[in-house]
């Protein structure tokens, strides 16, 4: 893994037929000052990102295309991205 990135494995059956919009929700907590960046990955397709400030609780909601999960194994993946001033990595 990518440091700063954190896999969640999940396992699908029975997708829905047609086109249907799937949602990644996470809530995330930074320790540091500063400004934080993540971006979302599914089944290592980006799906959206997010931003936040400061020693901060921060959730998030990213919907996508349901066509990007597979009936079985998946990764659902957030990785925090050091491309903000003053950013830092030391989200939990």
């Amino acid at each position: 893994n990518a440091a700063g990135s954190w896999p969640v494995h999940l396992s699908t059956s029975a997708l829905a037929s047609g086109s249907y919009t799937a949602t990644v929700e996470a809530a995330m907590v930074s320790r540091t000052n500063g400004s934080h960046h993540v971006k979302f990955y599914v089944n290592e397709s980006y799906v959206g990102d997010g931003q936040w400030s400061g020693a901060a609780y921060q959730t998030f909601s990213v919907d996508f295309d349901q066509a990007l999960l597979k009936t079985g194994s998946n990764i659902v993946r957030a990785e925090i991205v050091n491309d903000r001033n003053g950013q830092t990595v030391s989200v939990v």
